[in-house]
């Protein structure tokens, strides 16, 4: 899971803590440093709850730019005269921890910027366990024409070994009595990074390290330095770190021993109590350090939350305003200096590089627990899941470990949640879970649920309270051609055994009740490759095939509280309700578009669904400029008296848009071919009507190109193509008229709604979010300005 990382250290080895040893190489603000003589440029100011992936590019884009313009042509990273608190024992421990960043932010080692760096460090000669450590992990991220480096490397490190503490020291001493959570955690991950590349490693090497990192643990969940001393967060990350990594390495054979289970969730839940983006646990030093150190163990343990608080995000945002600046431009670039004035040294740079990278990760799968102390189960299924993902791929992938109680925000953030219940009470009983989970599949998130450990009756409460949650959505079974068995892997449906919950535009659930696609998947890639193929046509399915979103992509949470209507509207955004299941069909949709359409047009949207029968009644007396919304998949079955109301409603001077969601039916093609007969009308396309047209005196946007989804595009040739709205006029075409209003009629054979969730999912077929909420504003706006005067402020 995640690609080797790093910590590198420069340690002077009379020096007899971590203080001084993580100042050295790790940064810190401690004495150890020149004291803040002048104060530094300011520090930017960054909201962990609105930071993005843009701004996560642009720090690492800084940091990057900011290390290569860094090197010295003659000693790259290193520093002319190591400081004070360091020594040479640990030479070109600079220049490795930097080149694993940059390398893993993309750099090739053949580039001319660093290749000459890389090529002195393959040939050198290094003395100490961080330096050799580091080059080790940077060797296991080379091509294999550097594979002789690596090999070498991994065999000093395991010569440097000693029984006798069952660690390293600073330097090759395989007698040493020294005890370093510090060092054994950074040698024991290097030789982890090899080992995934093929690089033999003796198993009774890991035994030895497992056992002394329990021996270590403190009464209270954490981790000290030596082992004396109050616990720190940079050593209890480290523990828990190491705790995961061995056990992975270690294998199946041990997986009923809880020994190490509950040593990782008493390590969590010390990390839990004390997590401080901004300091270091129980220690005064070492911010960054301590960062990288928890990002490795909350990553090895897909955690996603501490304590309830997003501990990426917020460390992210801290390490960030750390190490970037803005110039009089508003570019950002690396700091040199704290603003208080301390230099910063190379490697905090490339640590905090490093750990913002993982940022750029996917999160493919997040496994729903419902129960305490399952971390490290978890984390055995989801890690080879990833793993395996990774391999086919070719990419890297993150998990995470998901709470009934987190937001759903969290819930969003992998592609797919799996979901295997010990019981039927939480979703049967539990309404706020229940609601969760409703809210969750309203907002295009896709659940796999594995009932292999519930009883038949409890299945049966399972299935029912799910299918209760979309009026209208049924269970169907899979045939060959759905994506789960087609997209990438060819499966029989008689072997996957799976059903899906679908509401006729997407699948909601995807249903294992025989537990067999769970157990595939623990069985591992060889033994249940059906299951991981299966699983990974799933992903491709939440993605689009091919679009997996960073760890920072921030989904919409809405609510069904959204929809109450501002006093007083400017604008009302009305769905029409035809009955329960077109009304369930993505029922968040028109609250967004009323979000949409209120931020952009500065105005007050309300938003209502109102059922067609009454809407004629309701809607007839108000003055308030309206947009209707008549959704639906397939052809309607409607009686006369119905459509008599939808016509009365069209010629009021309403603006009624018609849509077939998810683009996959005839529902706006038949609903178009109906009224225009009855509103003797012929429709046209809107692509050459005044609707789309740009005007470049007044900055009107010209819409006659649309943006579409990839499955649109793929299925059409192109993904940016002439706009496919058509429409209904009842007044004049007279082009000179003082304000032109939009179409009676507006009908969208394209999907916009799913669109407005700015989701992926294959099999939609529609407009891209950004182009759905561009026609959606147009409409709007032309609407607003046809009915009042003046016209209210907002984008043109």
């Amino acid at each position: 899971m995640g690609g080797p990382s790093t910590w590198s250290a420069t340690p002077r080895p009379t020096l007899a803590g971590l203080a001084v040893l993580a100042a050295a190489l790790f940064g810190g603000s401690g004495a150890t440093f020149a004291a803040d003589r002048h104060a530094g440029p300011p520090a930017l100011v960054i909201d962990p709850t609105t930071l993005d992936a843009t701004a996560l590019d642009d720090a690492v884009d800084a940091l990057v730019e900011g290390l290569l313009a860094a090197k010295d042509p003659d000693r790259f990273w290193e520093p002319s005269k190591p400081p004070s608190d360091e020594s040479t024992t640990q030479a070109f421990g600079w220049t490795a921890i930097v080149l694993l960043a940059l390398v893993e932010a993309g750099v090739s080692p053949q580039d001319p910027r660093i290749s000459d760096a890389v090529g002195a460090l393959s040939s050198a000669s290094l003395g100490g366990t961080y330096a050799v450590a580091t080059r080790t992990m940077l060797g296991a991220v080379l091509p294999d024409r550097h594979r002789r480096m690596l090999e070498a490397d991994v065999r000093w490190l395991l010569e440097g070994f000693s029984p006798r503490s069952r660690g390293w020291d600073y330097v090759k001493r395989p007698n040493s009595a020294r005890e370093d959570n510090s060092i054994n955690q950074f040698a024991s991950l290097a030789l982890a990074d090899a080992a995934s590349r093929g690089v033999d490693v003796p198993e009774r090497l890991w035994e030895l390290l497992e056992s002394r990192t329990l021996a270590m643990q403190r009464p209270d969940g954490g981790w000290t330095y030596e082992g004396r001393g109050e616990p720190r967060g940079s050593m209890t990350a480290a523990g828990v770190a190491t705790l995961f990594m061995l056990d992975r390495h270690l294998g199946s054979r041990r997986r009923e021993r809880r020994d190490v289970a509950e040593a990782i969730e008493r390590g969590m839940s010390w990390l839990a109590a004390r997590f401080d983006p901004d300091r270091n646990p129980g220690h005064p030093l070492h911010e960054i350090y301590w960062l990288f150190s928890l990002e490795r163990a909350a990553l090895a343990g897909g955690i996603s939350r501490l304590g309830g608080r997003d501990w990426f995000r917020e460390g992210a945002a801290s390490l960030i305003e750390r190490l970037c600046e803005a110039d009089p431009d508003g570019v950002w670039r690396m700091r040199r200096e704290t603003p208080r004035g301390r230099t910063l040294r190379w490697h905090e740079h490339a640590l905090g590089l490093l750990f913002l990278l993982r940022g750029r990760v996917p999160v493919a799968i997040g496994v729903l627990d419902e129960g305490a102390g399952h971390g490290l189960d978890a984390s055995r299924f989801a890690s080879g899941i990833v793993d395996w993902m990774a391999d086919t791929a070719e990419r890297e992938f993150n998990w995470l470990r998901l709470a009934p109680e987190d937001p759903v925000a969290s819930w969003l953030e992998p592609a797919l949640l799996w979901w295997a219940p010990r019981s039927a009470a939480g979703l049967v009983e539990g309404k706020s879970f229940r609601e969760k989970v409703r809210t969750f599949l309203d907002l295009g998130g896709l659940l796999v649920a594995d009932l292999g450990d519930l009883d038949p009756r409890e299945r049966q409460a399972v299935r029912g309270t799910l299918a209760d949650l979309r009026p209208g959505a049924t269970w169907r079974d899979l045939d060959e051609r759905h994506p789960a068995l087609s997209t990438l892997f060819r499966l029989s449906p008689r072997e996957a055994r799976l059903e899906t919950l679908s509401d006729g535009v997407r699948d909601l659930v995807v249903l294992d009740e025989s537990g067999r696609l769970g157990r595939g998947l623990a069985a591992g890639p060889q033994r249940g490759r059906n299951a991981h193929e299966a699983l990974f046509n799933l992903w491709m399915l939440a993605v689009e095939i091919d679009r997996p979103w960073p760890r920072l992509q921030r989904w919409i949470a809405s609510s069904r509280a959204d929809a109450a209507a501002p006093a007083p509207p400017i604008l009302r955004v009305v769905d029409l309700a035809t009955d329960a299941e077109t009304a369930s069909l993505e029922p968040l949709a028109p609250i967004l578009v009323g979000r949409v359409l209120g931020e952009r047009l500065g105005v007050p949207v309300a938003v209502e669904r109102v059922g067609i029968d009454e809407a004629a009644e309701r809607l007839d007396d108000v003055e308030t400029p309206t947009l209707l919304l008549l959704r639906g998949v397939d052809d309607p079955h409607w009686p006369p008296s119905t459509w008599n109301r939808l016509e009365g409603l069209v010629r009021h001077g309403h603006v009624l848009l018609v849509e077939t969601v998810g683009g996959n039916g005839t529902f706006a093609t038949a609903v178009e071919r109906e009224l225009a007969r009855r509103l003797e009308r012929t429709a046209a396309p809107l692509v050459g009507d005044r609707l789309l047209a740009g005007d470049p005196t007044t900055g009107r946007a010209d819409l006659r190109r649309s943006s579409y989804r990839p499955s649109t595009a793929r299925r059409t040739g192109a993904a940016r193509a002439a706009c496919r709205l058509r429409g209904l006029r009842l007044d004049s075409t007279n082009e000179a008229a003082a304000v032109a209003a939009p179409p009676a009629v507006v009908v969208s054979t394209l999907d916009l709604s799913h669109a407005m969730l700015g989701r992926p999912r294959e099999g939609i077929d529609g407009y891209d979010t950004s182009s759905a909420s561009d026609l959606l504003e147009r409409i709007a706006r032309d609407l607003l300005a046809a009915r009042l005067s003046p016209v209210p402020t907002g984008r043109p």
